[in-house]
């Protein structure tokens, strides 16, 4: 940067916050690499220049001054000045410094207090850019207990800044009790938002992380944002009814969270760098709502905070009420497996004194399930071993990578409940003897070994010395010991201890035990792991390709494999060696060598193709009901259902269909208002009565059913309502669980085309049974919508790559919107469910069937599952005699699900769509028409610009925006009032304003809708076939739009 450039910054004379010194010429030669680099020009001459490294007196600092004069009400910019201004006061009136800094941040804090946000001041930069105190990267507040100090008191926080006042009592240290008072106004100062219930914060400083999060938990909606002072991160505010507290890098790796009780630095406050954090265009918290986040994203950061602290996963007891050799009958903790556990829990890491990670890991799960039994549940102990694992020192990066991941801890504690459960058959059995004296020390209880011992006795109590962690110099004692008393040489003693070694490395079932070394040449390494994984799928599936990924199936859900996850995989299945001392092998993990190469190559030679996986038991194409867990190899769909289901008749009977039917409608359906009707009109649907919407709603709840059975797309579903509370969220949510079991998560439908794009890829990569666009409140016409929801695959660009996929559409797409207004390409691929409560505030309605029927459906969802099994089983049973309903692009769905619901008495399938249909046809497209009957009026050959009057070629051009606002059109339309605006919102027309303003967007919109031609009806009611030429206009550099009218012929 040369050092006499003007800094480009907008300067205002009445500008409060004005950058100051960027008229003065910079005499300074050269710059130290400690100075900033946008450092403002400094002249000769002046007493008190800015120091060198000031952060107060650079571009940045000039640019949050300008921004904080554009946007913070004048009230509070005079506050802050006329508190600040007698107290403090500028080094030298030519530059900035904290004083400008201390007066800006005071006027955002008052802005923040009036709109109910408590705000403390925090430490900031001094002018020599030093840290201030504590606050070594600017992110903590001042004093103590500042949780309770932070207010939206406006006159409080004016007496922080001004030094007037002292902080809450210190509450330990040496000044315990005692009441500091409040820095000098002089002190630098940021400002702390300190997060209050209801509210949580995600703190983001990894942009690959998010993206690869969006993409499984789903977008993230417009709320309050806000850049971090480094530019390398964000704070994301979301609303919640849940307690979130403080975490870090649970959810994922750099990715924080932020809950009740902690707090964010805020605009304009100042970062180590240099840089000053600043709200998101659009997304400050003076122009949008703080939103909820979606339920997926919300339960990560709930989830969280509920495993942020390693459990205790017993309590201990007192050695001196604990008899030698006695044991309660059932399965209490002993003393020294509550101490072991813990003891080797403390050994996990790469700390001095540790063990690394594998080995402890390993015998901590050993020693859990040796207290609370082979058959316990292991989620505590999953919790327990993961937070320990995540606190634990690393050396790099492998305990959040390898151990802290979810597939490793699995593995590990199942081999070691595996081996406890095969180990002994009671491990609460007492060891007889000094064996079983825990109050003693191991040396002392190897004592207790005789020639008399038992070797079931000496290898049980080595194992529980094991578990116990004993360290090597242990072994080595009690070793001696054994060896003085028995006939047993050492040799034999470490036998048992090798035992041990060997116990915790013992592999899965269905694993390769040839071994390779890792010496061996390396294409034979990769053939022998592209062996292994092939012989272990043939035999029981489990690596996959899907979306040219490798990936596994955990719970229902689909997860692609990184590097860590491709080592474990292949680890899983192959045993790879290394030779270690005098010719002994030792099993190591997979070379990532050899993983890049094996997955580098075709993944079709050793992985299994997936198109999918469900939770949920689905009919196959041909009409086959799978109920049985695993990979299925026609369907190519993974089926991991944890729900008991009763057996569905293969022949329902008559009585069985209505049971069925009257379960779901009964139930589910008959409570909300669907086509505006009561529940004994929607009830009378039972009885053979032709009620569409019932028809319809039923439809939707058989799909994700039968969705393999359907050779095609299948159509969006709109649940649409005059008004909120009728009820369509709810109805969402129920139908969802009933498919999949839990409800889907909720997206936003952006406003914005250019952004739908990306969030339809994030969505699909998930492969969801349910795509569901909640509350939507615009207009929608979106290409990428249409196309996805008629296209068998979709192309979508892998997030965070510049790889494109096709990814297969097999997910429903359901909207709910109050009036929604939609194109005509969505139109013509949607199915509409409308509800109508009929009364003025549908969300007071009362008087259903069951008061919470969100709990019913979970609670009975089995129930409900086997209904909608026996009604598609019932088509299957008559043949699948299909429909002879169609509708164009859905073809194959209408015949399907118009034969399931026909062969179970449910009639009107596809009937009252086309008013539903006109109800929502975009307004916009009739304003065009509207615009065209308009324009019919003016002459052939007339010429049109969007947005002023300049002459084209000498000849007269009328103005589109006075034609659109109705200026223009009140010199041509009979009458004395001006007529209204022809609203097209997406050329401009503000709602606010009433008008359009300017013809930025007219140009683009009438460009693309004059590349073919319209009719017009002029007003004495002759038709017309309008043909627009666009004529670039370079002297006036814009376009002007030539009409020619051909006159409609009679019967044309």
């Amino acid at each position: 940067m040369v050092t006499n450039q003007k800094a480009e910054v907008s300067v205002d004379e009445d500008n409060p916050f004005a950058a100051a010194g960027e008229n003065i010429v910079d005499l300074e030669n050269g710059r130290p690499k400690d100075i900033p680099d946008d450092r403002l020009p400094v002249g000769r001459h002046f007493f008190n220049r800015p120091h060198r490294q000031s952060p107060y007196h650079t571009e940045r600092a000039a640019r949050a001054r300008s921004r904080a004069a554009a946007v913070l009400p004048p009230e509070h910019i005079g506050a802050a000045q006329e508190a600040l201004g007698s107290l403090i006061g500028r080094s030298n009136e030519n530059y900035a410094d904290a004083t400008d800094h201390n007066i800006m941040s005071l006027a955002y804090a008052c802005w923040y207090a009036e709109m109910g946000w408590a705000v403390a001041d925090a430490y900031s930069f001094s002018d020599q850019g030093n840290a201030c105190g504590k606050g070594k990267d600017g992110k903590v507040p001042l004093g103590a207990q500042w949780q309770l100090r932070a207010t939206s008191d406006h006159a409080a926080v004016i007496a922080a800044w001004c030094g007037d006042g002292k902080y809450p009592p210190i509450e330990s240290g040496g000044d315990k009790g005692k009441e500091l008072p409040y820095y000098k106004p002089t002190y630098p100062r940021n400002i702390s938002f300190v997060i209050p219930k209801g509210y949580w914060v995600l703190d983001a400083d990894s942009r690959e992380e998010l993206a690869r999060l969006e993409a499984e938990f789903g977008p993230l909606p417009d709320t309050v944002r806000s850049a971090s002072g480094s530019g390398k991160g964000e704070h994301i505010l979301f609303r919640t009814d849940l307690d979130i507290r403080n975490t870090a890098s649970i959810v994922a790796k750099k990715i924080d969270v932020r809950g009740f009780g902690g707090q964010i630095i805020v605009e304009p406050s100042l970062h180590k760098s240099g840089g000053f954090y600043r709200w998101a265009d659009g997304c400050a918290p003076w122009e949008c709502e703080v939103a909820r986040a979606p339920e997926a994203w919300e339960q990560a950061a709930f989830n969280a905070t509920k495993s942020r602290t390693v459990r205790k996963s017993r309590t201990t007891s007192d050695k001196s009420s604990t008899k030698t050799g006695r044991r309660p009958d059932e399965a209490k903790a002993r003393v020294s497996d509550a101490h072991g556990f813990e003891n080797i829990l403390a050994t996990i890491g790469d700390q001095e004194g540790g063990a690394g990670f594998d080995s402890p890991v390993y015998r901590a799960a050993c020693s859990w399930f040796s207290v609370h039994g082979h058959d316990a549940e292991a989620s505590e102990l999953h919790k327990t071993l993961r937070d320990a694992i995540l606190a634990a020192q690393c050396d790099d990066d492998r305990a959040e990578t390898r151990y802290a991941s979810e597939d490793y801890l699995e593995t590990r504690i199942e081999q070691a409940r595996e081996y406890i459960a095969d180990g002994e058959d009671n491990p609460f059995e007492p060891l007889p003897g000094d064996l079983g004296d825990e109050t003693k020390t191991p040396e002392e209880r190897a004592e207790g070994v005789t020639t008399a011992s038992k070797a079931a006795d000496i290898r049980k109590f080595f194992k529980a010395l094991w578990r116990d962690g004993v360290d090597e110099m242990t072994k080595a004692n009690v070793t001696a010991v054994i060896v003085k008393n028995t006939n047993l040489d050492k040799r034999r003693v470490q036998v048992f201890w090798k035992e041990l070694d060997a116990a915790s490395r013992k592999p899965q079932a269905g694993e390769v035990q040839e071994g390779m070394l890792t010496t061996a040449p390396a294409p034979d390494q990769t053939q022998y792991a592209a062996d292994a994984v092939r012989t272990a799928n043939e035999k029981t599936p489990f690596l996959f390709e899907y979306m040219e990924e490798p990936t596994i199936v955990r719970r229902g859900r689909i997860k692609s494999l990184d590097r860590p996850g491709k080592r474990h995989a292949l680890g899983r299945v192959t045993v790879f060696q290394k030779l270690k001392g005098e010719g002994e092998m030792q099993h190591v993990y997979p070379p990532y060598d050899v993983v890049d190469d094996l997955f580098s190559s075709e993944l079709s030679d050793f992985c299994l193709p997936l198109r999918g996986a469900v939770d949920t038991p689905f009919f196959a194409a041909d009409g086959a009901l799978v109920t049985t867990n695993g990979y299925h190899a026609g369907s190519q769909m993974y089926l991991d259902n944890d729900l008991e289901l009763a057996g569905v008749s293969p022949h329902p009977t008559a009585e069985e269909v209505q049971d069925a039917k009257r379960l779901i409608v009964d139930n589910v359906l008959a409570d909300f208002p669907l086509g505006g009707l009561s529940r004994q009109e929607i009830m009378a649907a039972l009885d053979g009565e032709t009620v569409p919407a019932v028809t319809h709603a039923v439809g939707l709840t058989l799909l994700p059913f039968m969705r393999e059975m359907i050779d095609g797309p299948t159509p969006g579903w709109i649940l649409s309502k005059p008004a909120p509370g009728t009820g369509a969220s709810l109805l969402v949510k129920l139908l969802t669980t009933i498919g999949s079991g839990v409800p889907a998560p909720e997206s936003t439908l952006p406003s914005n085309k250019e952004e739908v794009p990306k969030t339809l890829a994030a969505l699909l990569q998930n492969d969801p049974t349910h795509i569901v666009f909640d509350n939507i409140n615009h207009s929608v016409d979106s290409g990428d919508l249409a196309s996805a929801q008629t296209a068998r695959t979709y192309q979508a660009r892998v997030l965070g790559k510049t790889q494109t996929i096709e990814v297969d559409v097999r997910s429903i797409f359901m909207f709910t919107a109050n009036n929604v207004t939609l194109s005509k390409e969505l139109l013509r691929r949607s199915i509409f469910i409308p509800l109508d409560a009929k009364v003025e505030a549908p969300e007071k309605r009362t008087g259903f069937l069951h008061e919470d029927v969100s709990k019913w459906v979970d609670t009975h969802r089995a129930e409900l599952v086997h209904a909608c099994l026996t009604l598609i089983q019932n088509w299957v049973a008559q043949g699948m005699q299909r429909s002879s309903h169609s509708l164009a692009s859905f073809e194959d769905w209408a015949k399907v699900t118009g034969g399931v619901l026909e062969a179970a008495g449910f009639t009107g399938f596809l009937e009252g769509q086309e008013d539903a249909k006109a109800l929502a046809a975009d307004a916009a497209q009739e304003n065009t028409n509207h615009l065209m009957d308009v324009l019919a009026d003016y002459p052939d050959g007339t010429q049109f610009r969007p947005g002023g009057t300049a002459k084209f070629n000498s000849e007269k051009t009328v103005n589109l925006v006075d034609i659109l606002n109705g200026e223009e059109r009140a010199k041509i339309e009979p009458g004395d009032d001006k007529p209204d605006p022809i609203q097209i919102k997406s050329w401009g027309y503000s709602d606010y304003d009433g008008c359009y303003k300017t013809g930025a967007r007219v140009r683009p919109g009438f460009e693309k809708l004059t590349r073919k031609p319209h009719r017009g009806r002029s007003g004495d009611g002759r038709e017309y076939d309008l043909h627009f030429e666009a004529l670039p206009d370079t002297k006036n550099k814009g376009v002007v739009f030539r009409m020619r009218k051909v006159p409609v012929s009679d019967g044309k």
